[in-house]
């Protein structure tokens, strides 16, 4: 038996099945297998995967790290806290 990719009715992928067939799977020309289970198949092939964008909060102080490790910001260019003031 070989492995057959199938998809919904609305193009989101289901899975690879042997054998058997998913309730309300479309099957998949042979050789057509997404890169990734997010990607959605719409009528003759499947359209790019484009990976979310996930937003990490960073300190200040992690981002000037991380700028001086890839050597985009240099350490004496590293902003320097103000004094306090004197009232």
């Amino acid at each position: 038996m070989t492995m057959e990719y199938y998809v919904d009715a609305a193009g989101k992928y289901i899975g690879a099945f042997e054998g058997s067939v998913p309730a309300g799977g479309v099957l998949l020309p042979a050789g057509q297998v997404p890169i990734h289970s997010d990607q959605h198949w719409n009528g003759t092939s499947f359209d790019p995967y484009v990976p979310p964008v996930v937003i990490l909060p960073l300190t200040a102080e992690e981002i000037y790290d991380i700028l001086e490790t890839k050597g985009v910001l240099l350490p004496a260019d590293r902003p320097r806290p103000k004094p306090p003031q004197v009232p």
